[in-house]
């Protein structure tokens, strides 16, 4: 633990740092302070979200709007180039988590026994068997293939659901779901090491 002079040293180094070599801060920056016509348009994309067709390449049109924001953040944080992408990033698989949540293919109590199967689930697990498929996502690479035991613990978290597990696309969804939040989770991560 540093003690009072440590501590004071240290605070006086991170100031005498160019703000790129400081960790980025504020990343909720980009959560909100946008105009009424990127609301609106932002409006439009959770209006016309359909999980059985996502996007329909709708988020492309929303990543202008975003890097904009960013930049205004970036002025006001100093963050990096780097954590700006990824603030970018952030704030899309937010988006996309939002959407899936707020317009899932299910009726809202079934959409309540989703959620509260997915809360029962080891994070650190899920984030082992989800992280790398994101990462490959990410990386535009092919992901390696989920092991059975990850299978069998993925079908026993959903089936536990109590939701129908015929034509719904549960497991499609669910894993859209839970990648949509594992990247964001992984770019607020990559934003804070920046």
């Amino acid at each position: 633990m540093l003690g009072r002079s440590g501590a004071a040293m240290a605070l006086a180094v991170a100031c005498a740092l160019p703000a790129s070599a400081m960790a980025a801060t504020n990343i909720e920056c980009i959560d909100s302070g946008y105009s009424a016509k990127d609301t609106a348009t932002l409006g439009k994309y959770f209006a016309n979200f359909r999980y059985e067709t996502f996007d329909n390449g709708a988020m492309e049109k929303l990543v202008p709007i975003f890097a904009a924001r960013a930049g205004e953040c970036a002025s006001e944080y100093g963050w990096s180039v780097d954590a700006i992408s990824d603030a970018v990033f952030y704030r899309t698989s937010e988006l996309l988590g939002q959407a899936l949540t707020q317009r899932p293919p299910y009726k809202p109590e079934d959409m309540k026994k989703l959620e509260t199967a997915l809360a029962r689930a080891d994070p650190a697990r899920m984030r082992k068997i989800f992280g790398p498929i994101v990462q490959a996502q990410i990386e535009n690479s092919k992901a390696s293939e989920m092991s059975g035991t990850d299978e069998t613990y993925l079908g026993m978290l959903l089936m536990s659901s109590g939701l129908p597990m015929e034509g719904k696309h549960v497991a499609e969804f669910a894993g859209a779901l839970i990648g949509a939040r594992i990247m964001k989770q992984i770019y607020a991560e990559k934003f804070a090491a920046r």
